[in-house]
């Protein structure tokens, strides 16, 4: 009975509903007194269960001189309730299917920490970087050669590959370490304006953005392509900004 107690509960029977119609089930035709009695349910709830089952369809009320007997009706007609409700979500699904792919889509967070988790994110830029497009970064390392020892040996190799491209939005200190064919992708932040020597990377390139500390060798992605869209909008207007 237990099984078929849990599939009642599933198919919105409530415990009362569930013990009198099971009752009702074994015991045959029954009066409201018979169920009270029987069951230890008061009889005003009794009545106000019956009504609910027959609503159901699950039993039915017939006369028997001055009493009223409840029976349990043939146990397939719980297969229909169940086709029921089967036909009635189906009907429902082509409204239910454009709800879900008009959802918000949520951001993906990865946070992670140490030496890989920086090589990971130089990874994930060229991974999720189409080829032939551009990534933008924003860097205020204070030394460029530990930030070199984060690569990924082949991360260059890769990168080039792909024949991506980049711009760059730095301090004068940390644009000075870099090589002279770079110096076309990079505008730096005027020395009056701000220092800039945080020690932060921010990476953002296809739907992510990623931002690495260099102070503590963590690093986190975010996965939102309107978060994404909004940074690139933001970079580019102060990458023209720049001399």
């Amino acid at each position: 009975m237990d099984k078929l107690e849990k599939i009642l509960k599933n198919i919105g029977f409530n415990k009362t509903e569930i013990e009198i119609y099971i009752f009702l089930l074994k015991r045959g035709p029954s009066s409201v007194s018979q169920i009270s009695r029987s069951l230890g349910i008061h009889r005003p709830i009794v009545y106000r269960t019956l009504d609910p089952l027959k609503e159901k369809g699950v039993i039915t009320m017939s006369p028997k001189g001055k009493q009223k007997l409840y029976s349990a009706e043939k146990p397939e007609v719980i297969i229909n309730i169940l086709k029921d409700i089967s036909s009635k979500f189906e009907s429902l699904l082509p409204e239910i299917e454009d709800l879900y792919s008009k959802k918000i889509p949520q951001p993906e967070i990865k946070y992670m920490e140490g030496r890989k988790g920086i090589a990971y994110v130089f990874n994930d830029v060229v991974n999720n970087t189409k080829r032939g497009e551009t990534f933008y970064r924003y860097t205020s390392e204070k030394d460029l050669k530990k930030v070199n020892s984060y690569l990924p040996k082949d991360y260059r190799e890769r990168r080039d590959a792909k024949k991506l491209e980049r711009l760059v939005i730095s301090n004068p200190a940390s644009g000075s370490q870099k090589r002279s064919r770079l110096e076309r992708f990079i505008k730096f932040i005027p020395p009056e304006c701000d220092q800039f020597e945080q020690n932060i990377i921010e990476l953002i390139y296809g739907d992510k953005v990623a931002f690495i500390d260099l102070n503590s060798e963590t690093s986190f992605i975010i996965e939102n392509k309107s978060l994404a869209e909004f940074q690139k909008t933001i970079f580019k207007l102060l990458y023209k900004k720049l001399d």
